[in-house]
């Protein structure tokens, strides 16, 4: 049995993953984009289908490979489909256009998530699942969390938990960042590889 809440598909296991397919269906329309014009095919892609595969990510952001190599599959697709770049692997095709995997952007999209729940920006139940290590540190920042232990997979990778180890390592004027833009772009800069799956431009 599922049910769609604001727009996210949530099956009874809470794995996401028709809401995943449905998502990396509607996200097929850039197949239709008749353009040759590098600039107008990438502004097209980033306006009309990469937020279809972003809307409330924090909620359904994949821990599973088979999962998150389906949602790069559409960018591999698009970027391919560029003739200039076409025979470019797919790392570098990204990096020609500008553009980052989609796995890193959730990450990020999860990290101003984070960012704004602790700074108080936003008001969410989800800051009581938030706990502040408690334990002085030489090293990292007054911020750093507490990830709690599961045995099942739908909460040791809830979104408040997987977070943590993320979230600790980033350096401390990231996450002491006075506003949130200064945040977002600060954060935008930082390597984040060893948490990625599909490696960025420059760690082929």
């Amino acid at each position: 049995k599922q049910m769609r809440d604001l727009g996210v598909i949530v099956d009874g296991n809470l794995t996401f993953k028709s809401h995943i397919s449905v998502i990396i269906h509607l996200a097929s329309i850039h197949r239709s984009f008749v353009s040759k014009d590098r600039s107008v095919l990438v502004k097209a892609f980033c306006v009309y289908v990469r937020p279809l595969l972003e809307y409330c990510s924090p909620v359904w952001n994949p821990h599973h490979k088979f999962l998150i190599d389906g949602i790069e599959r559409v960018q591999r697709s698009f970027t391919k489909a560029i003739p200039s770049i076409r025979y470019e692997p797919y790392l570098t095709r990204l990096r020609l256009l500008k553009l980052q995997t989609l796995e890193h952007r959730r990450l990020l999209l999860d990290l101003c998530l984070c960012y704004k729940i602790l700074h108080g920006i936003i008001s969410t139940d989800l800051a009581q699942r938030f706990h502040l290590s408690g334990y002085p540190s030489t090293r990292g920042h007054c911020y750093k969390l507490r990830a709690e232990l599961f045995s099942v997979d739908v909460a040791k990778y809830f979104f408040s938990n997987r977070i943590v180890a993320v979230w600790n390592f980033l350096p401390e004027h990231v996450v002491l960042s006075t506003t949130f833009s200064r945040c977002k772009s600060l954060v935008a800069r930082v390597d984040l590889t060893r948490f990625l799956s599909v490696v960025e431009p420059g760690h082929e």
